[in-house]
């Protein structure tokens, strides 16, 4: 038999994102979808689980097909997207990682997880999304129901990507991928709204502790565990809900080293006591991230290209005092 040809081009693979009213119900044709401006989409999950070595036969060196099964039960899949970080894109974001997706978008000591990431269920608070990979498939589309945000990153560098902001969001889904055509009744809305620069970034919006800073690169990330509940329908292996675990806020800034930085912001380092961070982007755009408190986290020395640089990796905290109004994520994102 010769070999298949007409092999896919990564190139014609778009992805639209849809907007579900029930959890594990995939959003319809009819729906609301949109397309955000995509820079790399990562390893698309097949329905397939591992191989699992469960008893070898006494008195044979070879595991046999009964000893090894695969279980459709437990699986579980993950889709890593690398988008530009548009206005809407980076509020939307925010929806599928922590469910506000207001303005500002604020994850706070005082969140409480949706008690609807349960199947058959309405969403309510919660903001899961259906993914769709247009001509991804084997023949088809890809599409993968209610898809939640496990871990959301922004980030920006100036030597990178033209000095614009990306934002890395990892979807989780327990749901078994369907290929099959489906073309939106309505065109998808084209996010059109404007991507974030460092070249934005005015000269006195980046502070940590008060102090203004100059930095090179940044990124914030947010994230938590999110795992399955055990299947509810067998025949379709459709699980009951999904878990989800404590958040992580971590991020770092990469700065030219001066000296009263050093004396300054590396005492910070050791002395056990929090300070805030805040970045904002110029006036026109009214955009600003702010980390209330945070704890500086192992700050080191670098080389750049002609001058020295200086990390600080930081945590983002909420407050043992007050901690249920403290604000550990916050995002300002005006025009």
């Amino acid at each position: 038999m010769p070999l298949a040809t007409g092999y896919q081009p990564k190139s014609e693979v778009r992805l639209y994102v849809g907007t579900e009213t029930t959890f594990g119900t995939a959003t319809i044709a009819g729906g609301t979808w949109k397309e955000y401006l995509v820079k790399e989409i990562g390893a698309l999950p097949q329905f397939s689980v591992a191989a699992e070595s469960i008893a070898r036969r006494s008195g044979s060196f070879l595991e046999s097909d009964g000893g090894v099964i695969q279980n459709p039960c437990v699986f579980e899949g993950e889709i890593e997207v690398t988008f530009y970080a548009t206005k809407d894109l980076l509020t939307a974001l925010c929806g599928w990682a922590f469910e506000d997706a207001s303005d500002p978008a604020v994850l706070t000591g005082a969140y409480v997880a949706p008690t609807t990431w349960n199947d058959a269920t309405a969403v309510g608070s919660a903001l899961p999304v259906t993914l769709l990979f247009k001509d991804a498939g084997q023949v088809n589309d890809l599409k993968y129901t209610s898809c939640v945000c496990k871990r959301m990153e922004i980030m920006g560098d100036v030597t990178a990507d033209g000095g614009l902001w990306l934002a890395k969001a990892t979807f989780y889904t327990a749901y078994k991928p369907i290929e099959e055509d489906l073309d939106p009744s309505s065109a998808p809305t084209i996010d059109v709204s404007a991507v974030r620069k460092m070249c934005q970034l005015i000269t006195d919006g980046v502070t940590i502790d008060g102090e203004d800073q100059l930095i090179s690169s940044f990124n914030v990330v947010i994230e938590r565990e999110v795992g399955r509940l055990p299947i509810k329908t067998a025949a379709t292996y459709v699980p009951f809900g999904y878990t989800m675990g404590p958040f992580i806020v971590t991020g770092s800034l990469h700065s030219p080293k001066t000296d009263a930085q050093t004396v300054k912001l590396i005492e910070e380092s050791y002395d056990n006591t929090t300070v805030e961070i805040v970045l904002t982007i110029s006036t026109e755009a009214s955009c600003a991230i702010t980390l209330e408190s945070v704890k500086l986290d192992n700050s080191q020395i670098t080389e750049d290209d002609q001058t020295l640089g200086i990390d600080f990796p930081f945590k983002a905290l909420t407050l043992d005092s007050g901690g249920s109004t403290s604000d550990v994520f916050s995002l300002a994102n005006g025009a």
